[in-house]
C-alpha cells in the first residue's frame, strides 16, 4: 500500500460514522435541505413574534392559566394551547435568566409565536418520507410550493397564535402514519393506535378534524380492516376524553362562554365548499392557484401509482371529509381572512399532488408552480405591506381586490420594498 493510500484509509477511519452519514444523507437530499432553508430563512425574517388580539388569545390565555398566571381563562380549542405551553414554558426561563425581548417583542408571547412557527417544520420529514415512498422527485421543491403557495406560511409567520398552522402540521402526521399502515405488510402494529393518538389531540386542537377521523374509519371498514378501524376509533376517544382532563381539572369551561358558546352555529349549507373552492371572495383555487395544480397531479398519480391507490384514496376521502363538513356552518370565508384559512390543513395533500405533477411534467409543472406560490406571496404582501379591504362575512372584496391594492393607494415600487424591508427582521432594524 502506497502511503498517499495509507493516509486516506486512516482519515476515512477516523472520520466519525455519525459524519459520514450526515455528509451522505446532505448531498442526497440537498434540494430538501435547500428549500427547508429557504422556509426557514422566511419564517425567522417575518415572523410576527406577537399575537393578534383575536380569538389568538383565548388560546394564549388558557396557557397561561395552566401556569397560573391569570385566574381565569376559556378552553376554546383548548388542544391548541396545550401544544403553546412549552414554547411558554420556554419564554418564562428566559425571562428569568434575563432576556427580556426577542427583537423588541415580550417575552414569552414571542416564544409562543416564533415557537408555533418552527413547530411547521415536522412536517417537513413527514411529507417527505410519503413522498419517496411514492417513488417521485423533487420532495423539497414540492413541500416548498405547497407551503408559501398555501395559507400554510400566512397562518405560520404572519398571524401566529391561530390554530391553522398547527391543524396543517397535524394533518401531515396523520397523513404519514396513513402511508404507513396502508403499505407495510404486516401492518406495524403502533401505527394505528398512533394514527388514533394524533387524531385524537387533532380533535382538540379544531373540532372539524373529526370529519378526518370519520373519513379514515369509514374507509376502513369499507376495506374490511374492521379490527383497525375500532382501534383508531377507540385510541382517539379515549386521547381526546383524556386530554379534556385538563381543562376541567382548571375549572376551565370548553363549550361555552361569550363569543364560544357551542349554541346555534349549525346549518346546512351544501354548497359552502363550493363557494370555498371557486369563489373571488375566498376561494382556495383563487387565492393559492397552487392547489388546483396539485389536483391534476393526485389525478395523475391515481394513475401512474395503481399501487398506492388505496392509501391515495384514503387520504383524499379524509380532504374531502374536511371540506364537506364546513357546509354545516355559516361563516363560510372565515371573516376576517387570507385566502380560505378553513382549508390551510389540505397542505399536506397539496404537496404531494404537486410532487406528483413534477414527477410527471417537471418543466411545466415547476413553472406553473413558481407563478402560483408568487401570486399567493403577492396578494400576502399587499395585505401586510399596506393593507387592504378587511373582508368581513357581509364586505365584498376578494383576491382581485387584494391584488389592486398596490395601484389604487398609488404605492410605489420603492415604498412597497421599504415596507417588506419595515417587515424584516433581518434587514429592518
Amino acid at each position: 500500500m502506497s502511503s498517499v493510500d495509507h493516509v486516506g484509509d486512516v482519515s476515512r477511519r477516523r472520520l466519525p460514522r455519525s459524519g459520514v452519514r450526515a455528509a451522505a444523507f446532505a448531498r442526497r437530499e440537498w434540494e430538501l435541505l435547500a428549500a427547508g432553508g429557504l422556509w426557514l430563512l422566511f419564517l425567522v425574517n417575518f415572523s410576527a413574534l406577537e399575537l393578534p388580539s383575536g380569538d389568538e388569545h383565548v388560546q394564549y390565555t388558557f396557557v397561561q392559566r395552566l401556569f397560573g398566571d391569570v385566574p381565569h381563562a376559556l378552553g376554546y380549542y383548548f388542544g391548541l394551547g396545550l401544544i403553546e405551553a412549552p414554547f411558554y414554558g420556554l419564554g418564562k426561563l428566559l425571562k428569568d435568566a434575563g432576556l427580556q425581548s426577542i427583537d423588541g417583542h415580550s417575552l414569552p408571547m414571542a416564544t409562543v409565536a416564533l415557537g408555533l412557527g418552527l413547530l411547521t417544520f415536522v412536517s417537513w420529514p413527514l411529507l417527505a418520507g410519503v413522498i419517496r415512498g411514492l417513488r417521485l422527485r423533487h420532495a423539497g421543491f414540492a413541500i416548498l410550493a405547497a407551503t408559501l403557495g398555501t395559507p400554510y406560511f400566512y397562518y405560520a409567520t404572519f398571524v401566529p397564535g391561530k390554530n391553522h398552522s398547527v391543524d396543517g402540521t397535524l394533518f401531515a402526521a396523520v397523513i404519514y402514519l396513513t402511508y404507513r399502515f396502508l403499505t407495510h405488510s404486516p401492518v406495524e402494529r403502533w401505527t394505528p393506535f398512533a394514527l388514533g393518538a394524533v387524531l385524537g389531540l387533532s380533535y382538540t386542537v379544531r373540532y372539524f378534524d373529526g370529519a378526518e377521523a370519520v373519513a379514515l374509519v369509514a374507509f376502513l371498514v369499507w376495506d374490511r380492516r374492521l379490527r383497525h378501524a375500532v382501534q383508531i376509533a377507540l385510541t382517539s376517544a379515549v386521547v381526546c376524553g383524556l386530554l379534556f382532563i385538563v381543562p376541567h381539572a382548571y375549572g376551565v369551561s370548553v363549550f361555552s362562554g361569550g363569543n364560544y358558546s357551542a349554541e346555534n352555529v349549525i346549518v346546512f349549507a351544501p354548497l359552502n365548499p363550493l363557494r370555498m373552492l371557486f369563489t373571488n371572495h375566498r376561494g382556495y383555487f383563487v387565492w393559492s392557484p397552487v392547489s388546483a395544480l396539485a389536483v391534476l397531479g393526485l389525478i395523475l398519480l391515481w394513475r401512474r401509482r395503481p399501487e398506492s391507490r388505496k392509501f391515495l384514496a384514503a387520504v383524499c376521502a379524509m380532504g374531502i371529509a374536511v371540506m364537506a363538513s364546513y357546509a354545516l356552518i355559516p361563516w363560510w370565508d372565515g371573516t376576517w381572512s387570507f385566502s380560505q384559512r378553513f382549508f390551510t390543513p389540505l397542505f399536506p395533500l397539496v404537496a404531494i399532488g404537486l410532487a406528483g405533477l413534477v414527477d410527471a411534467v417537471p418543466r411545466p409543472a415547476i413553472v406553473a408552480a413558481v407563478v402560483a406560490v408568487a401570486w399567493s406571496l403577492f396578494l400576502a404582501f399587499n395585505l401586510v405591506v399596506i393593507g387592504g379591504p378587511q373582508y368581513n362575512s357581509n364586505t365584498p372584496g376578494g383576491a382581485t381586490d387584494l391584488a389592486l391594492v398596490p395601484v389604487r393607494t398609488n404605492t410605489s415600487l420603492g415604498a412597497y420594498l421599504w415596507g417588506m424591508k419595515h417587515r424584516s427582521h433581518l434587514l429592518g432594524h
